[in-house]
């Protein structure tokens, strides 16, 4: 663009009109180039804000699960102590 502005200064600028386009087509690739990084970004933030929303909720069901009398069992993971519904109806 400098380039063009200059020649268009000394009044020969008509001949350097390519000048002016490629700066043109570099601008807004490099305004796409930004925009594409800010969504990144934000992606990044969302991703690690999400993952510790569900720890939390993960955290939350656990301490809910074992305040009703669930229990742990090695290697399987958690059991409810008493019958579970959904075994009963099979």
């Amino acid at each position: 663009m400098t380039r063009f502005l200059i020649f268009y200064a000394i009044s020969e600028g008509g001949g350097h009109v390519q000048s002016l386009v490629l700066s043109a087509a570099l601008f807004a690739l490099a305004g796409v180039i930004g925009v594409g990084g800010v969504l990144a970004d934000l992606i990044a933030t969302n991703r690690l804000l999400l993952e510790e929303l569900r720890t939390r909720a993960l955290r939350a069901e656990v301490e809910t699960l074992r305040s009703h009398g669930v229990k742990r069992r090695q290697g399987v993971g958690l059991q409810h102590s008493r019958s579970h519904p959904s075994a009963e109806a099979s």
